[in-house]
Parts: structure tokens; sequence; C-alpha cells
């Protein structure tokens, strides 16, 4: 009985060195679980609120800012690079085949739109060269390529792209057709 009594003691003075004095193992166990329960249950809300905000900011709440082409260009002419207005300089009318089996043509009138005089002058001095890079790229074009205003405005960035490359001090802006006859 004397030893039960010391050992009661012992485990007394131990238990109140401790943190969780009056808990004994048991008790840590239960308190853990009931707080397991709504630990998750907030978590769970939060990472549902969270997702929510980020799915409505990324779509609905995103205010995207409208632009106009007007709009688009005084900001474009306000910069110094563009400075000068725009010159155009068109190419003679041309024919050119499809890569179609059935014999298809294209006919077509193009104007380049250039930043400058010295873009203008440049490619004035590329005349055939220009003339003969957008042959080319026609001439691997098929009529349903070109049939529709994608494959129009597709043939445009194409010939921009191509016409640019070979330019050294200016760039063309835009490309005009005046006239796209397909046959």
């Amino acid at each position: 009985m004397a030893k039960k009594k010391q050992q009661d003691e012992e485990e007394q003075q131990q238990g109140k060195s401790s943190k969780f004095s009056g808990l004994g193992m048991k008790g840590l166990k239960e308190k853990a679980k009931a707080l397991f329960l709504p630990l998750c249950i907030f978590s769970n809300v939060f990472a549902m609120l969270y997702g929510g905000y980020l799915t409505y900011m990324g779509t609905l709440g995103m205010t995207v800012e409208s632009i106009r082409e007007e709009k688009a260009r005084s900001l474009l002419f306000k910069e110094e690079v563009f400075k000068d207005k725009p010159v155009v300089y068109a190419l003679d009318p041309f024919t050119v085949n499809l890569a179609d089996d059935d014999q298809r043509i294209v006919q077509v009138k193009v104007s380049l739109e250039m930043l400058d005089e010295d873009g203008f002058e440049e490619v004035v001095s590329m005349g055939a060269h220009a003339r003969d890079t957008i042959v080319q790229i026609l001439n691997g074009k098929t009529f349903n390529e070109l049939q529709s205003i994608q494959g129009k405005l597709f043939l445009k960035d194409e010939i921009s792209v191509a016409l640019n490359n070979q330019l050294k001090r200016s760039f063309i802006k835009d490309i005009y057709f005046s006239r796209f006859v397909l046959q």
C-alpha cells in the first residue's frame, strides 16, 4: 500500500511538470479527435471559398478594357517612332496561278502601308523583289485557303512577315488588297 501511494505521488509530480498536467494519454487523444473534424471542415470550406474567388477573378470578375482601332491608332501615332504619317505604296496588279489541281487563278492588287518616306523608298528600290515574294506566297496557296476572310487575313500576315524580313531600315505596317478576285 505504501508503495502504491508513493507511485501515485511520483505520477502527480511528473504530471504537474508536464504541459498537459490534467490529461492523460487518453484525454489527449480524445481532444485531438475532437479538434480534427472541425479543423478538416474549416480547411475544406476555406479551400472552396478561395477556389471560388480565384475562378471569379479569372472569369466574371476580370474587367477587360475595350480598345477601338481609332484609339489604338491615336496612341500609336503619339509615340516618337510614328511621328510621320504612313505612306502607301501600290504595286501593279498581277495574276497568279494557285496550287490547286484545277487551274485556278487569283488576280490581286496589293498596297503596302509604310511608316515613313524611308520605308517607301526602300520598298520602291526592291520593287520586283517584293512582287516576286508575293507571287511565291500566292503560288503556294489553294483556292480553299484564300476563299475565307480568315484565309485572306492570314495571307496578309504572311506577306507582311516575308517582306519585313527583307527590309532593313523600315517595316511594313499593313497590307491592303484593292482587288482580290479568285477564279
